[in-house]
């Protein structure tokens, strides 16, 4: 049970972290720009790149590579997590930033991956943003593990689908690990069900629960107490249509139906060529374009995160469907152009014609949801 860090009642850092399935979906981008957000909001904020191997969030923000990160702490003796801060030219706002220089350091121990997480509870800050790496190995799940509301960021196409439903899985299985690591019969019991499934048998978490609630009851009421407090908040990015909504709904229902993991939607972010631009320029949107859209939903989701995290009682705070109706009536699109001439009947054939491409994709990844019944 102390791996589960966000039952930790203890600290009054609010660990804010934010992990996707695939890598390219915006991860990063939403860190900068929601660590800046908090900053201007009045909130000591710290955002630390982990995703170790691959970190960009120095350049995201602006800062030049030039300082130690996270791969010293690993790799070097005598080194405080608190002396990797770095000062960013941004309100309130301090940055740890990764290692791409130093080799092997993406391969992390549990030994040392258990320092970094207490070293974190020592920083004075009362938000701490961790940018996490792609993917959904324990590196990536443990760290999710340190806030009851970890976020996860996902775009409607099927690779990313794919692998966030991956990662909630992976999520879950590793709560099971933990809460059964000292009883072999109850992880047996997990075992085995990992092998049918592997087998091609069509087995959930609801299945394996059972099992184990026959094995030893304490568990599965364990487990069940501990997902309804685990309520990943999900931000997806890059939407376009009306028919993205329909791949995002079937997958949260997929993942409460094979894996007992409630996801609310804490925000949508449009698909949106400033966001490129911002990019390429090396300064968080949010700093400079008040009137974009992503701007403005960006302080929406640092309100909500606020608003979650220092309530007394935060149950009943649910995003979900309303943030779809709300997108289904939003601009899609700002920086896209607005003259007559799109509307002439060559491109309007042709947007048909892509239209309909993209309806049949969007029916291929439904039937693959749909039909991938397995844990």
């Amino acid at each position: 049970m102390d791996n589960i860090n966000f039952l930790n009642k203890k600290s009054k850092i609010k660990i804010i972290p934010i992990a996707s399935g695939k890598g390219g979906v915006g991860k990063t981008f939403l860190s900068s720009n929601l660590a800046v957000t908090l900053g201007k909001a009045g909130k000591n904020t710290v955002v630390i790149d982990m995703d170790i191997g691959g970190s960009n969030l120095h350049t995201v923000l602006g800062i030049k590579n030039s300082n130690k990160g996270i791969g010293s702490l690993i790799t070097k003796r005598n080194i405080k997590l608190k002396d990797l801060l770095i000062e960013t030219q941004y309100e309130n706002l301090k940055l740890i930033s990764g290692d791409i220089l130093i080799p092997g350091v993406s391969d992390i121990s549990s030994s040392k991956r258990r320092n970094i997480i207490k070293s974190l509870y020592e920083l004075k800050c009362e938000y701490l943003i961790v940018d996490l790496g792609a993917g959904s190995s324990d590196n990536i799940v443990d760290f999710m593990l340190l806030s009851s509301f970890p976020l996860m960021v996902v775009t409607p196409q099927i690779t990313s689908v794919l692998n966030a439903y991956s990662l909630a899985k992976n999520l879950i299985y590793r709560l099971l690990y933990i809460l059964t690591d000292k009883d072999r019969k109850a992880t047996n019991v997990i075992n085995s069900f990992k092998r049918k499934i592997v087998e091609g048998e069509k087995k959930t978490v609801w299945d394996i629960l059972n099992k184990i609630y026959s094995v030893n009851k304490k568990y599965s009421n364990q487990f069940k107490k501990i997902v309804e407090k685990l309520r990943i908040k999900l931000v997806v990015n890059m939407m376009q249509t009306k028919e993205d909504n329909a791949i995002i709904k079937k997958m949260i229902s997929q993942i409460y139906q094979k894996l007992a993991l409630k996801i609310d939607i804490i925000g949508i972010l449009p698909y949106n060529q400033s966001v490129n631009y911002s990019i390429a320029k090396r300064v968080p949107i949010v700093s400079y374009n008040d009137e974009s859209i992503i701007t403005t939903n960006v302080n929406d989701i640092g309100n909500k995160i606020v608003d979650f995290s220092e309530r007394s009682d935060n149950s009943n705070l649910v995003f979900s469907e309303k943030m779809f109706d709300e997108f289904d009536n939003s601009i899609l699109d700002e920086s896209e152009p607005k003259d007559d001439s799109m509307f002439d009947k060559t491109s309007l054939l042709n947007k048909i014609t892509s239209q309909e491409k993209e309806i049949n994709r969007l029916r291929h990844i439904i039937k693959i949801l749909t039909n991938n019944k397995d844990v």
